[in-house]
């Protein structure tokens, strides 16, 4: 059983590039695809349609993709699928006795498939660079998530797992604060599963377009001490260049920054995340386009 907790606990979805360029920060980000995971309440404070894939290198193959709507109507929906390519064995104290003595593989393969909706009250038309917009004052979501995992030391496992998330802007339409989203996501809702509950509550604040800033508190009894933070920066210039830089701190430290062009609804990215402790880089792309 500990093996396979250590798997499940290592395959789990990855972030998109633009949340690994600033260290993974973004719980309260709306609209984007990370927010199907993340906070399926902040996802809805975001107008719009996309689509997006995104692949990442380093300690394993990972590639996800997905689609949110949250334009339609004031319910919003997404969808995303992830799966990891890996190999992976434990360290030597968490071996279960039965290793071969020498073992040096241990093949992975994660699969993810979710779902998150969400219902954004209160809609509000503020002014714009780009014109009056209709926004969403608060947000309640849930997020299903059915995982297909598979082990060369552990066979085969599948679980089910229920999120809820609640997400609002505090300030008031048309100061500096409207673009300011707090959202919070308990994650792992169903008991005896894989993971135990955890959740995460973050702060997101756009005070003008070219400029945004995101921070995170993590509660996961799996990590020492049971609580952990991510914080990031990304600055947008000439209109179309993006640079973004951040922090995590959760089982180990983290350091990232990422860089991306976008024009015309259209946004290619890429991330770099580099964990000190162990050496070890990860790059990550990711391209977004209209749905």
């Amino acid at each position: 059983m500990l093996l396979l907790l250590l798997s499940i606990a290592a395959a789990e979805e990855f972030d998109t590039t633009a949340r690994a360029g600033m260290g993974g920060a973004g719980t309260a980000a709306p609209g984007e695809l990370s927010s199907v995971r993340r906070a399926p309440g902040a996802m809805v404070l975001g107008v719009g349609k996309s689509t997006q894939v995104d692949a990442a290198f380093g300690q394993g193959t990972r590639l996800g993709t997905g689609m949110v709507d949250t334009q339609t109507n004031a319910f919003g929906a997404g969808f995303s699928y992830s799966r990891e390519w890996a190999d992976r064995i434990p360290p030597l104290d968490e071996q279960p006795g039965w290793l071969v003595s020498g073992e040096k593989t241990n093949e992975i393969r994660h699969n993810a498939y979710r779902v998150g909706l969400g219902y954004g009250f209160l809609q509000t038309p503020v002014s714009t660079p780009s014109g009056v917009q209709q926004i969403r004052r608060i947000g309640i979501g849930a997020g299903v998530v059915y995982e297909h995992n598979t082990s060369d030391l552990s066979g085969s496992t599948d679980s089910v797992e229920v999120d809820a998330s609640v997400a609002f802007r505090p300030g008031p339409p048309g100061s500096l604060a409207q673009d300011l989203i707090v959202a919070a996501t308990v994650h792992d809702l169903v008991p005896n599963q894989l993971r135990p509950i955890n959740g995460e509550a973050g702060v997101w604040w756009r005070p003008i377009p070219q400029f945004q800033v995101a921070g995170d508190v993590v509660w996961d009894p799996r990590l020492s001490g049971s609580v952990g933070g991510r914080a990031g920066i990304e600055v947008l210039m000439a209109q179309s260049i993006s640079l973004s830089l951040g922090a995590s701190r959760l089982e180990q430290d983290m350091l990232a920054g990422g860089i991306g062009v976008q024009a015309e609804g259209i946004a290619i990215r890429y991330a770099a995340q580099w964990t000190p402790a162990s050496e070890s880089f990860v790059h990550t792309v990711g391209l977004v386009g209209p749905l």
